[in-house]
């Protein structure tokens, strides 16, 4: 009975480590893909605001 819970225990670990090691992959795509989006979502609005600004001040 110990021999089988510590083979469970060993399963579970490995498991959950490689859960984790794709989640922090899938993060890490995720977080990158999301960072090009917000700098591109900036300069677009950063692009706007200075036309929006120079239509007012002309």
């Amino acid at each position: 009975m110990r021999r089988l819970s510590i083979s469970t225990d060993s399963y579970y670990s490995a498991l959950t480590s490689q859960r984790q090691r794709k989640y922090r992959n899938a993060k890490a795509q995720k977080s990158l893909s999301e960072d090009r989006l917000e700098c591109w979502c900036q300069q677009k609005c950063i692009k706007e605001f200075l036309a929006l600004h120079l239509q007012i001040q002309v």
